[in-house]
């Protein structure tokens, strides 16, 4: 199940666990924008705030970073790490990570770097360096 924001929906953690279901998904960009890694951190993690006693995935925050570009102003790859100029609270690889130990991630992914098919093949390259 998706935790996006700390929750999933319609259910409670004793219905959850009823599924044999024993890894959480959480959203690292939405997480890390309210309450944030930083106060999530501070009372023990998503585990603690959810009373979650399993454990917790959580994505890189990547996706919502090429997919809604009015966050971001100005990406580029320059020697595989993400140089930007941002608006909002857009993560770069550093801050993903911090944000998903705040977060109490047992596994955390790395920052990704999402293309479609149909992306120029110069974008499809750099995504791959």
């Amino acid at each position: 199940p998706v935790g996006t924001k700390g929750s999933i929906k319609g259910l409670i953690v004793p219905q959850i666990e009823q599924t044999g279901c024993r890894l959480l998904l959480g959203n690292t960009y939405h997480l890390n924008n309210y309450p944030s890694g930083k106060k999530l951190s501070k009372i023990g993690g998503l585990r603690k705030m959810m009373a979650w006693p399993h454990n917790i995935l959580t994505d890189s925050g990547g996706f919502q970073m090429y997919h809604y570009p009015s966050f971001v102003r100005l990406m580029r790859m320059e020697s595989s790490s993400i140089i930007q100029k941002q608006m909002g609270n857009v993560p770069v690889p550093e801050d993903s990570v911090e944000a998903q130990m705040g977060i109490g991630a047992d596994i955390i992914m790395m920052l990704d770097h999402v293309v479609s098919s149909t992306s120029d093949i110069k974008l499809q390259k750099e995504a791959m360096g």
